[in-house]
C-alpha cells in the first residue's frame, strides 16, 4: 500500500497514541499554529491533516493544498471552511463525544472553583494571609444551575452534578423533553434559565444560532450573584 503523508496538531500527540496510530498509515509530520501563510507551507504535499481547533481551515488555505482529507479530533468544526472544503471535495471528519467527558469534569471542576473562591484563596495563602482573610465563597447545595447546549457534554455535567442535590435547568432547542426528565433536568426557555440559574454553564456548540448568546442583555438578565462557566467557543 502506497504511504501517504499527513500533518497531525503537535496538540495531538499525546491523545491516546494518535500519532503512533496515524503513523502505521501515514508518514507524518507534526505541525503547530501558524498564519495562513506558515500552515499552506506546513501542509505542502500532505494528503491528510489531522487536527484540534487551533488550526484554521480557512478557505484560501485549503484551495492552496492537495488534501484528501481534513479529520478534527474533537466535536466542533468552526475552525474549518466547510463551504470551501465541500467546492474541493475534501472530505471532513469529526468525533463527536470523544473528550466529552473530560470537557464535563472540567466545567465541573470550575463551577466548583469559582463557587468556592478556590482561586482566590490560593492567591491569599501564597501571600502569606490566612483562614480569617479567605473570601466567603458559597456551597452548590439547594442551588439552581443552568446548563445551556444538553448534548454529550451538558448530559454529562447534569449526571456530575447530579450528588449535589440541586435543581438543574437546560435549554436547547434541539432536544426532547424526555432527554430532560431522564438525567434530571427540566428543559426551560434561555430566557427564564438565565433569570433563576444561581450559576450557568454554556456547553453549547459554536453555530451561527449561538454565536454571542452570551452577551450585555443575557448577562443583565441574571442575577447579580449569579456565577457564568463557559466551556464551549469563546465566540
Amino acid at each position: 500500500m502506497t504511504r501517504r503523508r499527513g500533518l497531525v496538531d503537535r496538540d495531538l500527540q499525546p491523545a491516546d497514541r494518535l500519532g503512533e496510530r496515524v503513523g502505521d498509515v501515514f508518514d507524518v509530520e507534526v505541525g503547530g499554529p501558524g498564519d495562513e501563510r506558515e500552515l499552506i507551507d506546513a501542509l505542502d504535499g500532505k494528503d491528510a491533516v489531522f487536527t484540534t481547533s487551533r488550526l484554521t481551515l480557512s478557505e484560501r488555505v485549503l484551495e492552496a493544498t492537495d488534501l484528501d482529507l481534513v479529520a478534527k479530533i474533537g466535536t466542533g468544526i468552526d475552525n474549518v471552511d466547510l463551504d470551501a472544503a465541500a467546492r474541493l471535495g475534501i472530505p471532513v471528519t469529526h468525533t463527536p463525544g470523544m473528550n466529552a467527558m473530560s470537557v464535563a469534569e472540567h466545567t465541573v471542576g470550575l463551577l466548583l472553583a469559582v463557587t468556592h473562591r478556590i482561586s482566590q484563596t490560593q492567591d491569599l495563602l501564597r501571600n502569606g494571609g490566612w483562614r480569617d482573610d479567605a473570601p466567603f465563597g458559597t456551597q452548590l447545595y439547594g442551588k439552581t444551575v443552568g446548563i445551556v447546549g444538553y448534548g454529550n457534554v451538558g448530559r454529562r455535567v447534569a449526571k456530575l452534578l447530579s450528588g449535589f442535590d440541586l435543581r438543574t435547568l437546560a435549554y436547547d432547542p434541539y432536544v426532547r423533553e424526555i432527554d430532560g426528565e431522564l438525567t434530571g433536568a427540566e428543559l426551560t426557555s434561555f430566557d427564564r434559565l438565565l433569570e433563576e440559574s444561581d450559576a450557568a454553564c454554556v456547553n453549547a456548540e459554536l453555530t451561527e444560532e449561538t454565536r454571542g448568546m452570551i452577551g450585555e442583555s443575557a448577562l443583565a438578565a441574571m442575577k447579580p450573584s449569579a456565577v457564568l462557566v463557559n466551556t464551549a467557543r469563546g465566540p
